[in-house]
């Protein structure tokens, strides 16, 4: 939120939870409604084009657009043979005049690719029906026909801060890693298309783009964020996040200049397996675990363990009142904040009168 205000940032969140939905309602009150976008999958449906402003000869552009079209596909078992073919169509698609959505490469595929490559598809095992059944779900009147074919992406670019709430879809095993993916698009495109600085903050989701399939756009996407003057951060409170895939570590981590670790006691017999991982020596070890031993008990304040490149450093860090009633998540006060935005009608005026109470 400094990066926010302070640098006229723009973020893009990934949440489960609606941690973050007080401070987007906060936002669309200050700016009037032109700013702070919210999604949730149901009341404020997801819907994305990511056919639009990509070009045949960007490497990346076509990565992407395969990946995500494997992952409609959900076949993880598909030889290079197949992929490079569904690359080549992309390729082919892009070079031509179709109209830019999922319904129009469908089009493009089944009447103009399929015809032409028949006798090469076949000789390679592509499954053509599990193909068209798949990418049939996300077209013309299939059962999410809204979310790869809309008109345009520019409220998602023009936006400083646009929240996505995934809890309605993370056990959607179609749909969580597809909405998943096509935010970090959104974010790419974000980075490539505004000027200044760019944060994009994915919670408990991230572990839905670890698929295979994607191991090359989240290697790119996160090696390429610095370089427009962007920061890609991912957080778990779960070791086996940590270990589940070769991504974690070759792509993530790899390209991850600062770590954050909070209070580790309780994870004190899995330390190792995350010392590992995040490359943290003996030092790092003494540092991490004199974490909230010494605390001032004056001050209501927790502390935090950060790590940017060789400085390693413990803060303190305490929120102002105003910042602990947006953020809290504990039911009972939750439910405070709630009925006192509907007895004043406003976030901002419930958040300053919790404060001074």
């Amino acid at each position: 939120m400094q990066a926010y205000y302070r640098d006229n940032a723009h973020c893009v969140i990934i949440d489960k939870g609606d941690s973050y939905f007080p401070l987007c309602q906060i936002i669309r009150e200050e700016t009037e409604g032109k700013d702070g976008l919210y999604f949730n999958g149901e009341e404020y449906p997801f819907s994305f084009n990511p056919f639009i402003g990509v070009m045949p000869d960007d490497v990346n552009d076509v990565s992407f657009l395969t990946s995500l079209l494997l992952s409609i596909w959900g076949d993880r078992d598909l030889s290079q043979a197949i992929t490079s073919k569904l690359t080549q169509a992309v390729i082919q698609y892009l070079e031509g005049d179709y109209p830019r959505s999922l319904n129009g490469f469908y089009d493009f595929f089944f009447n103009n690719y399929l015809t032409e490559h028949w006798i090469k598809l076949k000789k390679i095992r592509f499954k053509v029906d599990d193909f068209e059944a798949s990418l049939s779900l996300f077209t013309m009147n299939g059962m999410y026909k809204d979310l790869l074919n809309a008109s345009s992406n520019s409220y998602l670019t023009d936006k400083r801060f646009v929240l996505f709430e995934i809890d309605n879809i993370s056990n959607n095993e179609r749909i969580f890693p597809l909405v998943t993916l096509l935010i970090t698009k959104v974010f790419a495109d974000k980075m490539k298309a505004v000027s200044g600085k760019k944060i994009m903050l994915i919670e408990e989701a991230w572990k839905a783009i670890l698929s295979p399939h994607m191991e090359g756009w989240i290697h790119w996407l996160w090696k390429t964020a610095r370089k427009h003057n962007a920061q890609a951060i991912v957080v778990t409170q779960e070791l086996d996040d940590l270990i589940a895939s070769s991504v974690i570590k070759e792509s993530i981590i790899a390209n991850s200049d600062t770590k954050i670790l909070l209070d580790q006691r309780t994870s004190k017999n899995n330390y190792d397996t995350v010392a590992d991982y995040l490359s943290l020596g003996e030092q790092d070890r003494n540092i991490i675990f004199s974490i909230n031993r010494n605390n001032n008990p004056r001050y209501k304040y927790k502390e935090a363990y950060i790590s940017i490149g060789s400085y390693k450093y413990v803060y303190a860090v305490e929120t102002s009142a105003a910042a602990y009633w947006v953020y809290t998540t504990e039911p009972n006060e939750k439910q405070i904040r709630k009925e006192e935005v509907e007895r004043t009608g406003s976030y901002i005026q419930a958040i300053t009168n919790l404060a001074n109470r």
